[in-house]
């Protein structure tokens, strides 16, 4: 009162909420109410729309999934991650309002083609959460905690609808309509939070000359593309492969197996809730303060371990192929959900580091590049998990081998490309003063003069040169 100013009560909370953990918790939010919905609608597809409409509708959506994800960075790009997040979420109600349509008026055609417009949504929607979330600071905790936190909402709903509706499978779709208007509701509350999301940064001066270039369609995936054959995606490729291939398999198939149709809700509510203690895990592992060659061999070292736990206590189920042992079954889930979600967050810690350089003006733009490139062998992954589900396609034990074969070899290659103490970009130019290439193209790769190319003698003589700078410059002196 008087001529003092009272200070505002809001500005503390203000500065909290633009700051990067503010700003990942609002896109934490966002992706729970998004997900909370979607899991709920996944869970239960098979039961209120019938096997066949469901396993073809998510089919459909990770197939448009993968191919979007090389169109996806231009729309990020173009757009910014604030409006490209909307556009996403708008293609995850497309499922849900098609899913409503259906119930009073039943049309597999529409709810298929609702499936491939959740899919061209879905790949926007990460590859702009990857861009933001690792603009934001790698917050990976706060992050995955939310999400995740969205699947154990799912899994509980699930589990209470199944236990709360008499006959689900042979119930009136009608009675399931109020069900899916709330996914709707759920859907556009997500829509509205990223109004609380920082606006996008897309008109300053030194993205001016290159958006030139960056809004042409073709020529984003030309450069997406272009990333996908380089030595680094190759080895790592399997791992980003296996962090989507697994899911159908270990949610659908060994749960539904193993487990009553009642309590497979709660199971999953475990598996995803062992995700989350996962990505707290896993952040302390990969903390700035650490070596980054050593914080990331110590987080491979933990998703191994984890893994193969997982996988001998599912082989002895899987084996005997009976479902009396349901807590050795319950051991291997909450095992594999939190295998899955430390390979999760190893890989988007990669992604930043590999391509982070604080001199390079377009990082954003690469990185949603890397991104969009990683959730594309990722839902390659879901795609072709979905396609063997089916019994009659693949028998159960040899979905378990793959799967078994699948982390072994994602986790062998991703040592063979352990990264190094300075960001990629850095090393490329180190290494074209001393006429290396550390990650040709496959498929393009030239050897050197002089003799036969070997990536990894090129990145021993890079790292040699790494430790002995000054030494170096003082010979060359």
């Amino acid at each position: 009162y008087g001529k003092k100013k009272m200070p505002r009560a809001s500005s503390s909370c203000f500065r909290w909420w633009s700051s990067p953990v503010g700003q990942t918790v609002v896109l934490g939010v966002i992706f729970f109410l998004i997900f909370a919905a979607f899991y709920v609608l996944q869970g239960l597809a098979a039961l209120l729309l019938g096997p066949a409409l469901a396993s073809n509708a998510l089919a459909t959506l990770y197939a448009v999934f993968t191919g979007a994800c090389l169109y996806a960075p231009y729309v990020v790009n173009r757009y910014g991650p604030r409006v490209s997040l909307r556009l996403g979420i708008l293609g995850f109600c497309a499922l849900s309002v098609a899913t409503l349509v259906n119930s009073y008026r039943p049309s597999k055609s529409a709810v298929i083609f609702g499936g491939a417009l959740n899919g061209l949504g879905a790949a926007i929607l990460w590859t702009a959460q990857g861009r933001l979330m690792l603009a934001n600071g790698n917050h990976f905790a706060v992050f995955w905690s939310l999400f995740n936190a969205s699947a154990v909402v799912g899994g509980v709903a699930t589990f209470v609808y199944a236990s709360t509706s008499k006959d689900p499978e042979n119930s009136d779709p009608k009675n399931s309509a109020a069900l899916f208007g709330s996914f709707v509701v759920l859907m556009g509350l997500g829509a509205l939070c990223t109004v609380f999301l920082s606006k996008d940064n897309n008109n300053d001066e030194h993205h001016q000359e290159e958006e030139k270039v960056q809004r042409q369609a073709a020529a984003e995936v030309k450069a997406t593309v272009k990333l996908l054959l380089t030595r680094h995606s190759a080895a790592l490729g399997c791992l980003y492969f296996y962090t989507g291939f697994n899911q159908p398999y270990q949610l659908d198939l060994f749960g539904d197996r193993y487990f009553s149709k009642k309590v497979v809700g709660l199971e999953l509510a475990l598996f995803y809730g062992m995700s989350v203690v996962a990505g707290k895990v896993a952040e302390r592992c990969l903390a700035a303060k650490r070596p980054r060659r050593a914080a990331a061999s110590r987080t491979l070292s933990l998703f191994a371990l984890t893994s193969a736990a997982a996988f001998g206590l599912a082989a002895k189920v899987v084996v005997k192929d009976t479902d009396d042992n349901i807590l050795v079954a319950t051991l291997a889930f909450a095992l594999w959900g939190f295998s899955s979600s430390v390979a999760q967050a190893y890989c988007y810690w990669l992604v930043d580091i590999l391509y982070e350089d604080d001199d390079d003006k377009s990082q954003d733009v690469v990185v949603a590049r890397a991104v969009a490139l990683y959730k594309l062998i990722q839902s390659f992954g879901w795609c072709v998990g979905f396609a063997l589900l089916p019994v009659q396609r693949c028998p159960r034990l040899v979905q378990f081998l793959l799967n078994a074969v699948s982390c072994g070899l994602g986790f062998l290659l991703a040592l063979c490309r352990l990264p190094g103490d300075d960001s990629l970009r850095r090393r490329r130019k180190k290494a074209k003063k001393n006429n290396l290439n550390i990650d040709a193209p496959l498929l393009l790769a030239a050897p050197p003069p002089g003799g036969d190319y070997s990536a990894s003698d090129d990145a021993s003589r890079l790292d040699d040169d790494d430790d002995d700078d000054d030494s170096s410059a003082a010979a060359a002196a």
